[in-house]
């Protein structure tokens, strides 16, 4: 029984209903020289709510009541901007082998830092921080972990690892000198000078060190009676004479001579204070902070403290904060995870985070700030940057500029050569021309050549804000595109036979094949992937035969399937991919205990498959696999190496069909996705972050944080135009992230927030730029982009056709460039010519009889004919 089906087409604007701000327009045509209102939307209007709409980026009006209408008719992309706050945002490191905390961070100038952590991990950057390279990474037990990082001036610095390695710079950290003590637990180093460094620590006892030679010997430095369980956590020096030393048990000392005498300083009563870090701002003004974030401040010079903030005294797991002042009323202090600010030398504090995509992990936690409102920090494996104004946005709308046709020649005749142009052409993402109102077959580009009389127009979108969709395809989840035209989808028809609705035209037309007994052909399916209008496979499991995961091939369009893998085990396959008839390859995960990834290859049409080991025992579930070419393949999924509760999303990518896999890229975040054009050019996203590749994965550049809430899958038809899908049913985030389609123009830098589409929790499938498959309510649907909305005025060609007397003067017909015919009647007509032909023209005149006249000019290099001839 076969049925055709075919959908009326119709326009529909589609609202998250989750969203709670959006834009509309009152046109549907979005044209320059219409007045057009356009509307923020808010459903708790009348509220404290602040937003500022914006034209190409630049505030032209605002609103704190949440409702808001603007009329307009200048050509500009629209958008809200909205709830401005501060955020923490990870940015870019690199891919490490070994579990890593942060703990310490230094810049010696704004393009130029370091941070050094566990394993003798020591990362530099000279972006400012935008990319970070590492330049030491070992596993020593007597490295264990570089604690401290200090710097006295641009060229000499000192990095400390907690068992004595101590390292120093006299370049700017270009190279590094081993200086070190003897194995000995210690935690901070201050560097005073070229020559002289402090260290603190405990080994059985208090330990404090100096150096006044560069490092080449260290001496013990007495204080006094400390009890041996005490821990020294930190030394900081104003200067060569004033210095600190604080840690365990309310500890803290102060010299006024270099050390050669120290006093002791009582901060409170309570003995148990436990110091994390102090720092002074000139010799009397000075703070500290505590385990638990208890912050103490002085202004003479430690005599007298005063308690700023009660922090929590009894919280362990904040043993690393850190505090730093850049004036008498501006500073920055860490808890953990959060930063906290004061702009009242810290009368008062104000805290912002959690840090977006955290990993939990609070005991590391450096901390390095510029100014209040520029700054980096740490926590376990992840580095921060602080962003003071990371405003949200809702979608936008964009007013065209009109097209405008200029004409090279309107009086042609027939088989003459004349160009047609259309302005503005950079900002339009898609131009068509017509004639007579009818689309010209392949005619978008920026200029046309017509060989016909009549009228000529242009039409073109640089939006995306409406959709058109084809509703009510009948069908379940389960569905598979091959290209653009061909797509199956499986479902039950009117008679509750299970069916595939097939397309071989993009979904304009579906057709129905039953398929007998597909309960038992395709009992357990997760998954399937259509290669033509006869093949596909199948993968799934067989639920009442243990957990038996199977791979099933049909050559015969669905009716039947052959099994061609089956395993009983704690497997399960989560995607396939087929290059070609022969080759493929399929990837999941083992459970039950035993979470490690594995990949399966076959290259004789699934008769046979090998299993191929990723090489990599901490990823636990690889779900999704593609390939370029025979050689080149990726495979993407979760990496559980750091934490079990914050994985990472990673990248395995070969270069010889399979059988060695190389890890390439691990980042933060779950839901990872990928979309790779070809071998050397590919985009990775994960629920936090986007990256992308120029060169096949060996190396990544991290993409502008401009919405967290941009992530899914993605399409890419060059380098730089791309189609993004964010599905709120895999995200947790705050209602107003909208569900729905992003477009980028420059490869993934910016996107435009477009009309929200409320995706069910269910794959979808972007078929081009321009087409998506997806389930949207209870029914399969297909959108289409409303392509065209603003439309040039015509222009008329060969009004004048075929002219008795054609006169040229300069400089009005001058021709520079082309290749040009001039004609009159060949029965009587005349051409007479002042004109100068100039550049690399060539140019014919064609009459009964042509007059060049004294100013006539053909310059060297011109192409000039003078032909009897013309038009009839």
């Amino acid at each position: 029984m076969k049925k055709i089906y075919c959908s009326l087409l119709f326009l529909l604007l589609l609202v998250d209903l989750n969203a709670q701000f959006r834009l509309s327009a009152n046109q549907s045509i979005l044209c320059n020289g219409n007045s057009t209102t356009i509307t923020l939307l808010h459903p708790n209007a009348n509220t404290n709510f602040n937003a500022t709409l914006q034209r190409n980026g630049v505030n032209i009006a605002s609103t704190t009541t949440g409702e808001h209408s603007y009329t307009t008719s200048e050509a500009g992309e629209y958008q809200y901007v909205y709830d401005d706050r501060p955020v923490l945002r990870q940015i870019f490191g690199p891919k490490l082998d070994v579990l890593t905390a942060y703990n310490d961070i230094y810049f010696i100038n704004p393009t130029t830092g370091f941070i050094v952590g566990e394993n003798g991990v020591i990362l530099k950057t000279t972006n400012g921080g935008q990319d970070w390279g590492l330049i030491s990474n070992t596993n020593s037990s007597y490295l264990n972990g570089y604690r401290s990082i200090s710097f006295s001036d641009a060229n000499n610095g000192w990095v400390l690892s907690s068992w004595g390695k101590v390292l120093k710079t006299t370049d700017g950290g270009n190279t590094w000198t081993d200086k070190s003590l003897a194995p000995i637990w210690v935690k901070d180093i201050s560097a005073v000078s070229a020559t002289t460094a402090w260290v603190v620590g405990r080994e059985y006892r208090p330990i404090i060190k100096k150096t006044s030679n560069g490092g080449d010997s260290w001496e013990d430095v007495s204080i006094g009676t400390l009890n041996s369980d005490r821990y020294l956590n930190t030394v900081f020096f104003l200067n060569q004479n004033i210095g600190f030393i604080a840690g365990d048990r309310g500890i803290i000392y102060k010299t006024i001579n270099g050390g050669t005498n120290w006093q002791s300083i009582s901060i409170s009563s309570n003995t148990y204070l436990d110091f994390t870090d102090i720092f002074f701002l000139d010799a009397n003004t000075g703070w500290c902070i505590t385990v638990g974030g208890i912050i103490f401040k002085t202004t003479d010079g430690g005599t007298n403290w005063t308690m700023q903030a009660q922090g929590n005294g009894n919280d362990y797991s904040e043993t690393n904060n850190k505090i730093h002042f850049f004036d008498t009323m501006n500073g920055v202090a860490s808890r953990g995870e959060l930063i906290q600010k004061t702009a009242d030398g810290g009368q008062t504090w104000t805290y912002f985070g959690p840090i977006e995509g955290s990993s939990g992990s609070t005991n590391s936690s450096a901390l390095y700030f510029f100014s209040p409102d520029n700054g980096f920090k740490t926590t376990a494996d992840r580095i921060y940057k602080y962003y003071s104004s990371m405003p949200r946005r809702t979608n936008s709308v964009t007013i065209e500029q009109q097209p405008i046709i200029s004409s090279e020649n309107p009086n042609i005749c027939l088989n003459q050569i004349t160009t047609l142009s259309v302005n503005n052409t950079s900002s339009y993402s898609n131009i068509q021309w017509l004639k007579e109102n009818t689309p010209i077959t392949n005619a978008n580009q920026r200029n046309y050549s017509p060989s016909e009389t009549g009228n000529y127009q242009v039409r073109s979108s640089t939006s995306i804000d409406s959709w058109q969709i084809k509703p009510n395809l009948p069908g379940t989840e389960y569905f598979s595109f091959a290209n653009a035209q061909i797509g199956w989808i499986r479902g039950a028809n009117a008679n509750h036979e299970a069916v595939f609705f097939k397309t071989i035209d993009g979904g304009e037309t579906f057709s129905e094949t039953v398929v007998p007994s597909a309960e038992t052909q395709l009992r357990g399916l997760t998954k399937f992937t259509v290669r033509t209008t006869q093949e596909a496979w199948a993968i799934g499991y067989e639920p009442f035969i243990g957990y038996s995961y199977y791979i099933k091939k049909t050559t015969d369009g669905g009716v039947t399937w052959t099994k061609k893998k089956s395993e009983t085990g704690d497997k399960v396959l989560r995607d396939i991919f087929f290059l070609d008839e022969n080759r493929g390859w399929a990837v999941g995960s083992t459970f039950g205990g035993n979470y490690e990834a594995f990949i399966l290859r076959t290259t004789d049409g699934g008769e046979n498959w090998v299993t191929q080991s990723s090489y990599h025992p901490f990823i636990n579930n690889l779900s999704n696999i593609f390939f370029t070419n025979a050689n080149i393949g990726w495979a993407w999924g979760i990496d559980s190496e750091f934490h079990q509760s914050n994985s990472n999303s990673i990248i395995l990518k070969t270069t010889d069909g399979g059988n060695n896999w190389t890890k390439v890229l691990s980042v933060l975040g779950e839901n990872p996705k990928a979309f790779f054009l070809d071998e050397n050019n590919g985009w990775f996203s994960t629920r936090y972050y986007m990256y992308r590749t120029h060169d096949g994965g060996a190396n990544w550049t991290m993409l502008p944080s401009q919405y967290k809430e941009v992530f899914g899958q993605m399409y890419f038809s060059n380098l730089n135009d791309g189609i993004m899908l964010f599905d709120r049913a895999n995200f947790s985030g705050p209602a107003d992230y909208d569900a729905g389609t992003y477009r980028t123009n420059d490869g993934g830098n910016t996107w435009r927030k477009l009309t929200a589409i409320q995706l069910s929790d269910v794959p979808a499938q972007i078929l081009g730029l321009n087409k998506i498959f997806a389930r949207i309510g209870n029914t399969m649907s297909y959108l289409t982009q409303s392509t065209f909305s603003c439309q040039s005025l015509p222009i008329t060609v060969g009004t004048n056709c075929c002219s008795l007397s054609v006169n040229l003067s300069s400089p009005n017909d001058d021709i520079t460039n082309g290749i040009i015919t001039k004609q009159a009647s060949a029965t009587n007509g005349n051409i007479s010519a002042s004109n100068q032909i100039s550049g690399l023209a060539k140019v014919t005149y064609q009459a009964k009889s042509i007059q060049l006249n004294p100013n006539f000019k053909a310059d060297n290099g011109t192409v000039f004919k003078a032909e009897i001839g013309g038009c009839n």
